[in-house]
């Protein structure tokens, strides 16, 4: 991995806003497994939570995955509350956050077995143009690889790879000890879906490792941010060490999407005759799992090393028609070939 390859989504830029229909309707919010979204109400263009109203707002997954959801930054005033209804056992059917409330106040997590999950706002009479609340969600489910050791070959196409029995609790057992191999030629690229968890910690309860064969790149908060990235090599090794001391401190593991792509030369050896392979005259051009040289136009060559094209000059010591004709009208016949001569000579003591 390269740490110039890593990108970080920060909140600001990874959030979208909810709206609230005047008719009360519901709103649906479609959640692709594995591609975390983070949303807040109200939009920046309205202050304030609308007065005496109803907001209902349910993130559907896809058939068979599971939800989870993280409210955040809460800032209610009077009588405002905000209603999370999952089927989680051991959370109840229905959590309320009720106002007052202040952002530090109350930081949840809810997670739910079924595809979907509603979130419902209800205001009172009273206005306070601070008032908001952020959401952020994914959805997924377990792919049966972890807990244990295991070797898996990337494809073409994206894989995934959980913590035993996501999106819900890993259990006792949660330990996974991954290696991907991509084929030669090849490097894996792949990607961290973000949950915002916008909690302090002072211990580490679970951490994530992932290793190259150059570098390593350690978390305790595998949600924290969205990691997308690439390998320098075709293998990358995923270690998740899991908190075995209480059972009470599980959260939630971790999600990693991946492929394997082919090895883009022409972005790692950069042109020119110091820097990189291609001569600093031809341009770099990607094949599979290798690349090409190729000379730019009026330069020959093998591509690594390009020399200037000549054959083209030679064309340049014939006249213009027109010219022949000009001169052709003021001198004679012989006269006319001598002239041609002494040019065509001094030409081809240029060229050769």
């Amino acid at each position: 991995m390269r740490n110039r390859d890593v990108r970080i989504c920060v909140l600001q830029e990874c959030t979208r806003f909810l709206s609230c229909p005047n008719d009360g309707s519901e709103v649906v919010i479609d959640v692709p497994e594995f591609e975390a979204q983070t949303f807040s109400f109200p939009p920046p263009e309205t202050d304030g939570f609308p007065i005496s109203s109803t907001c209902t707002w349910t993130f559907k997954g896809e058939e068979g995955s599971g939800i989870i959801i993280h409210v955040f930054n809460m800032t209610f005033e009077g009588f405002d509350s905000l209603s999370v209804d999952n089927d989680a056992e051991g959370f109840g059917t229905r959590t309320t956050f009720e106002g007052p409330l202040t952002k530090e106040s109350d930081i949840r997590n809810r997670i739910s077995i079924d595809s979907s999950m509603k979130v419902i706002l209800t205001t009172d009479n009273n206005f306070n143009k601070m008032e908001r609340f952020t959401v952020s969600v994914i959805s997924g489910r377990d792919s049966g690889t972890c807990p244990g050791s295991k070797t898996i070959q990337a494809t073409d196409s994206f894989q995934t790879i959980t913590s035993a029995n996501f999106p819900e609790g890993y259990g006792l057992d949660g330990d996974c000890d991954v290696t991907i191999t991509a084929d030669e030629g090849m490097v894996i690229v792949f990607s961290f879906p973000v949950l915002i968890i916008d909690e302090y910690r002072d211990i580490c309860r679970d951490y994530l490792t992932l290793s190259t064969e150059k570098e390593t790149y350690y978390t305790c908060l595998p949600f924290r941010n969205a990691i997308n990235s690439q390998t320098t090599g075709n293998n990358l090794r995923i270690k998740f060490k899991s908190d075995d001391e209480s059972d009470l401190e599980k959260e939630f593991g971790f999600a990693v999407t991946f492929k394997q792509k082919a090895i883009e030369e022409c972005k790692q050896n950069v042109t020119g005759t110091e820097s990189g392979v291609c001569d600093i005259n031809a341009v770099c051009i990607n094949t599979d799992g290798s690349f090409e040289c190729e000379c730019k136009d009026g330069f020959t060559g093998s591509g690594f090393a390009c020399i200037a094209s000549t054959t083209m000059s030679r064309k340049k010591i014939l006249l213009p028609l027109y010219l022949v004709w000009s001169l052709g009208t003021t001198v004679n016949g012989a006269m006319l070939l001598i002239l041609l001569y002494k040019m065509a000579a001094a030409r081809n003591s240029d060229i050769w």
